[in-house]
């Protein structure tokens, strides 16, 4: 197409801008290169992010709550994280029975509970009190067993147990309830049960003495 002079027909001459072939091909590669860079800090991320979370950025305290405990003992059911914390969660004013209760949390998630009870008597056996209530106490795949030289609930996630308390009555119990919140089970539930079981040996040990009942 053009206009028409007269008799005869004059082209448009239309103005196109010419595109380098260099030009082009440096803004691909430098458009690729941003690409590879953001995929490559996403990678990055994501990996350091998942060896972090596999490692304990904390060491294992010598106390729960005020009641000594070696850290050896509390480490194996401590999981990975960055921020360890322990509390005493607020109870009803008449839970008079309640003598300790601590709370670990790992990255403000529970870890681990413990609970201990005095009574001044029971009518009912550690296994009958488990079998009275068993959701009550955490406690999967429970077995009895001997704790403290006491008979005692055992689970790969937990246990009940209990130590005479003869200084404070010829009845007297101590009761203590902990509960191992990130139990695997599966092939790691032998494993699990003998630190649940040595962790419970040593608090209720300890727990006892602090009350006057060892």
């Amino acid at each position: 197409m053009g206009r028409i002079m007269g008799d005869k027909e004059i082209p448009y001459i239309v103005n196109r801008p010419v595109v380098n072939e260099d030009v082009r091909n440096f803004g691909l590669r430098r458009f690729a290169w941003v690409i590879l860079g953001v995929v490559t800090v996403w990678v990055l991320v994501v990996v350091f992010s998942r060896w972090e979370s596999g490692v304990a950025r904390y060491s294992a305290p010598e106390e729960v709550c005020g009641v000594n405990v070696s850290p050896a003992a509390l480490a194996p059911l401590l999981p990975p994280g960055r921020d360890l914390e322990q509390y005493e969660p607020q109870t009803s004013p008449e839970v008079e029975e309640i003598v300790e209760f601590c709370r670990i949390s790992v990255d403000r998630e529970v870890a681990l509970s413990f609970v201990a009870k005095y009574f001044p008597s029971l009518n009912r056996t550690v296994v009958e009190t488990y079998e009275f209530a068993p959701g009550a106490y955490g406690i999967s795949v429970p077995g009895e067993v001997l704790i403290g030289g006491e008979p005692a609930v055992l689970g790969h996630n937990g246990s009940l147990s209990r130590a005479m308390c003869p200084a404070r009555g010829e009845e007297a119990v101590l009761q203590v309830n902990i509960k191992y919140f990130d139990a695997e089970g599966g092939s790691a539930i032998d494993e699990e049960r003998e630190l649940v079981k040595a962790l419970t040996e040593e608090y209720l040990g300890a727990v006892a003495k602090r009350h006057g009942c060892a």
